[in-house]
This record gives structure tokens, C-alpha cells and sequence, in this order.
């Protein structure tokens, strides 16, 4: 079953947490294998987007897209002194 994973070249896989991966990891740390499955965080990636698709701001630059997971984002960072009069949805 997993001899293709031990006749290949690869050394890892990176799959994001947008679902849980809970038993993802457990299978293959039950192969052996559960060193070879990093786990991406992209949820400053998400919120760092979906302000700036709000303020209208680009998601093309380079600066955005050079953003690592542990970077600092000036732009996610002001997000909480956005006044509520530009949010996109009221709540009643």
C-alpha cells in the first residue's frame, strides 16, 4: 500500500488545515509515514485576502503574495480599526 511512498522521492506533503486532517494524520503516522504530512495554517492568507478584497485593496501584488504564514501584515494588522460603516454586511 504504501511502498510508493518509500519508492519515491518525496519527502513531504504539505496539505492546508481549511478541513481537519485529523485522519489524514493518524493514517499515516499508523504507516510510519506521519512525519512526511505538514500541516499549512492559511487562515492570515484567507483574512489578509478577504480584507483586502473589502477595502478594495489588490491581492495581485507582489508584497501579498510574498507573505509568508508568520509574516506581519500591516494591512490584516489595521483591519480591526476599520470603522463598522464600511463593512459589506449589516448585522440587525
Amino acid at each position: 500500500q504504501h511502498g510508493m511512498v518509500w519508492e519515491s522521492q518525496l519527502e513531504w506533503i504539505a496539505v492546508t488545515n481549511t478541513i481537519s486532517q485529523r485522519r489524514l494524520l493518524e493514517k499515516c503516522a499508523e504507516l510510519g509515514i506521519g512525519e512526511c504530512v505538514k500541516v499549512v495554517d492559511i487562515s492570515r492568507l484567507l483574512a489578509g485576502a478577504i480584507i483586502r478584497i473589502h477595502l478594495g485593496a489588490s491581492v495581485n501584488l507582489p508584497k501579498f503574495r510574498q507573505l509568508g504564514p508568520m509574516m506581519p501584515d500591516a494591512l490584516l494588522a489595521d483591519a480591526a480599526f476599520v470603522p463598522t460603516t464600511q463593512y459589506s454586511l449589516k448585522v440587525r
